[in-house]
């Protein structure tokens, strides 16, 4: 019974000792992962700041471009006015010396319109494109962003369930302990107690023979029952 007893405390031994390797493992792979979730938050930070860099420097060329578009555009007005002053001198002179060329180009102040109207849809077009891209890229980053925000949830659940599995499984092994403590020490307890009742049964039935023998088995049993009691102390 001994043995068996020892037997069984070595194999608690060997099964506390796999339980503890194991949560050691998982300890070291929620580490890891932790360190992951780390990384992808640095590198996420460096993408954002790369994308809002480069975003800034696509605003600031296209603001350049909408500048000159409109000091082109100022430049061409002025031109365009002090075209229209000569030729209005001239329109002013000639209708006095030659009045039949009053009309000779009714299209010339449809084509200054044009042009100038030209000038004002192409910047129209340009604010537009600006517009577009800019919204393209927030778009591109929501994205982006969304995607990482779900897969660091993802992770950081796993992380919890991980967490709350290793506190269920040591609590689960400080629980087996326990019932294994129990149950040897009842065991023992139980054991101990069939001794005793077969060493007593034992006398009871040495009682009944002849005086003289029983009287020295008797004395023969009690000295066994002090050695049996001290070895289940």
């Amino acid at each position: 019974m001994a043995a068996d007893l020892e037997q069984q405390r070595k194999k608690m031994m060997e099964k506390l000792s796999a339980r503890r390797r194991q949560t050691e493992e998982k300890e070291s792979e929620e580490i890891r992962a932790a360190q992951l979730v780390l990384i992808s938050e640095s590198r996420q930070k460096k993408q954002k700041e790369s994308q809002e860099k480069e975003r800034s420097h696509q605003s600031s060329e296209l603001q350049k471009r909408l500048e000159a578009r409109r000091q082109a555009r100022k430049r061409t007005s002025q031109e365009e006015e002090e075209d229209e002053g000569v030729k209005r001198s001239l329109t002013d002179e000639e209708r006095f010396s030659r009045p039949s060329t009053k009309d000779s180009n009714p299209f010339a102040s449809m084509k200054r319109e044009k042009t100038a109207l030209d000038v004002t849809v192409s910047d129209k077009e340009k604010q537009d494109t600006y517009t577009k891209l800019m919204r393209e890229q927030t778009a591109v980053l929501q994205h982006k962003q969304e995607s990482q925000r779900k897969q660091e949830e993802m992770l950081k659940r796993r992380l919890a369930e991980r967490q709350s599995k290793k506190q269920a499984e040591v609590q689960s092994l400080l629980s087996l302990g326990e019932r294994q403590k129990t149950n040897l020490l009842a065991a023992k307890q139980d054991e101990k107690e069939k001794q005793l009742e077969r060493m007593k049964e034992r006398i009871k039935r040495e009682r009944s023979k002849s005086p003289g023998k029983r009287k020295q088995d008797a004395i023969e049993e009690v000295g066994g029952a002090a050695s049996v009691s001290g070895q289940l102390s």
